[in-house]
């Protein structure tokens, strides 16, 4: 499942920013641009990596006409490895500001493979990290996913330490830019 936030939603904010200069609007969507730029760098560097593919499907999109940004990784899997699954999302979510805990309910839910798909998945992991080989692979890869199905996968969190580290940076520019005009 894809897992993607959007920063904006300010919309009292915004038509006031509106009534400004032209000016301040530039610079804060310059600001949006650079956060969703550094979020999503960030996540990729924090991103687990097997394959790459979940890096590689981290970006931003900077919306400039509502003055806001998306950053998301866009691959099913994202939400999972961020929140976890089973108990060890319960646990890693509830440590979560509210927004957070809403946003990761908002990616709950089952995956759409089958458990065939999850072993090939797997089969694949287990030979790359030199696990088990030959007729090994099929037998170590049945029982990864079936203790993973049992018991979940524990939370590999990349966007949301790269959202606050950024967000703080976005806040601290924006007070600065403005503060200067």
């Amino acid at each position: 499942m894809p897992l993607s936030l959007t920063i904006g939603n300010l919309d009292k904010v915004l038509a006031e920013i509106k009534s400004y200069p032209k000016d301040i609007e530039r610079i804060i969507n310059n600001e949006f641009t650079a956060f969703g730029e550094g979020t999503a760098n960030d996540a990729k560097r924090n991103a687990p990596v097997n394959e790459g593919a979940l890096r590689e499907s981290i970006n931003y999109l900077p919306d400039v006409e509502n003055m806001r940004v998306s950053v998301g990784a866009y691959i099913e899997y994202a939400a999972y490895l961020e929140f976890g699954t089973k108990a060890f999302a319960e646990a890693y979510v509830a440590t979560l500001p509210e927004d957070w805990q809403a946003f990761a309910a908002e990616h709950k839910g089952g995956g759409e493979g089958t458990f065939a798909e999850l072993i090939q998945a797997i089969m694949k992991w287990v030979e790359l990290k030199g696990i088990a080989t030959g007729k090994d692979i099929k037998q170590a890869s049945y029982l990864i996913a079936r203790k993973i199905v049992r018991e979940g996968i524990h939370a590999q969190p990349y966007l949301y330490p790269a959202f606050e580290k950024n967000k703080l940076e976005l806040i601290e520019n924006l007070k600065a830019q403005l503060n200067a005009k």
